[in-house]
């Protein structure tokens, strides 16, 4: 497993970096599927790509139907490619649903599989997938009222979690909206894939926030921050939670909020998750909200460098940090016992 996530990884701390595009309907679609099965569609819209723009033209039997090659290396490390066989093949059974504009401009709705063969080159690590042709207009279109989401296709095939892959996608697809994200939780349970009956605790502990850190440590263009809000309170209710607002923060942004900071926010972040690991967000959020990121990275910074130079403990590191939240930022960690 280890190999396996260092050879991923590997590929995408590479300088060179594969840039794609998709159309939104894979980005919102691709639920109740895993991983491996995330990576096979990644190269297949890369392959598709490249077929559109005449860089590698793809297989075509003798009914005119698309097959390509892929790499089960690049799918799911060395020496994997039996379990990747196994993931194509069973994406034979699972139908996703696009919707596009078809050339009338009548909305199309088609359901079905968008893999319907699989051929195991024995003796290499080539696979060949046939593709559905009726969904190839839904793998290529994304024109009006679809959208592109456009990703890095290394970074995307590192992540060991589905939900992270999902997630780091979504995200791309919202970069550019103004305002805040807010969905209704069992949209966002749809879009994942995951149970109705999750609850919202689980759902943040297992899914939300190590899909967030993950893509907050890869360095990326393109993080996010999540909170579970209510937009429709019942009166004389206790308020619960049936929304999640996603704020999407990106490098080449002009928000101030997230335009240089990137470092600073990473940082404050790391901080929190030493001291209060299941507050890490809530507090991040309010640190951000008051505009003091620089100055707590900042001291941050200052005794993470003392403490690995052996200068001070890590307990009084944590404990100079815990005093100065509390007074710049008026945030109470209580140190555990």
């Amino acid at each position: 497993m280890k190999k396996e996530k260092d050879n991923l990884s590997t590929q995408a701390s590479a300088k060179q970096q594969t840039r794609l595009v998709q159309p939104n309907n894979i980005t919102f679609s691709c639920k109740n599927v895993s991983a491996i099965q995330y990576n096979i569609l990644v190269l297949i819209v890369e392959k598709i790509q490249k077929h559109m723009t005449k860089v590698n033209l793809p297989n075509i039997d003798k009914v005119r139907i698309p097959s390509f090659s892929i790499n089960a290396s690049e799918v799911s490390g060395i020496n994997h490619k039996e379990r990747v066989v196994e993931a194509a093949v069973d994406m034979t059974k699972i139908n996703f649903v696009f919707d596009r504009l078809d050339w009338a401009g009548k909305q199309i709705i088609g359901e079905g599989p968008i893999v319907t063969w699989v051929d195991d080159v024995k003796g290499s690590n080539e696979i060949r997938i046939k593709l559905n042709d009726m969904l190839i207009p839904a793998l290529t279109y994304y024109g009006k009222g679809v959208g592109g989401t456009y990703f890095v296709k290394e970074l995307t095939l590192s992540d060991s979690s589905v939900y992270t892959k999902q997630l780091r996608q979504m995200i791309q697809a919202w970069r550019n909206r103004n305002t805040a994200i807010i969905e209704p939780i069992e949209r966002i349970k749809a879009m994942l894939g995951v149970a109705p009956s999750m609850s919202n605790k689980r759902m943040k502990s297992d899914i939300l926030e190590p899909s967030r850190r993950d893509i907050v440590e890869s360095n990326p263009e393109v993080w996010f921050e999540y909170k579970f809000v209510c937009e429709s309170p019942i009166p004389g209710r206790k308020p619960k939670a049936d929304h999640i607002r996603f704020t999407v923060y990106s490098k080449d942004s002009t928000d101030a909020r997230s335009k240089g900071c990137y470092e600073d926010f990473r940082r404050t972040y790391d901080c929190i998750a030493t001291l209060a690991p299941g507050r890490s967000v809530e507090y991040t959020d309010k640190i951000t909200d008051q505009g003091k990121l620089n100055l707590i990275a900042s001291k941050y910074n200052y005794y993470l460098k003392k403490c690995r130079e052996g200068e001070i403990t890590k307990s009084f590191m944590e404990n100079c940090m815990r005093k100065i939240l509390a007074e710049e930022c008026g945030i109470i960690i209580i140190q555990s016992k």
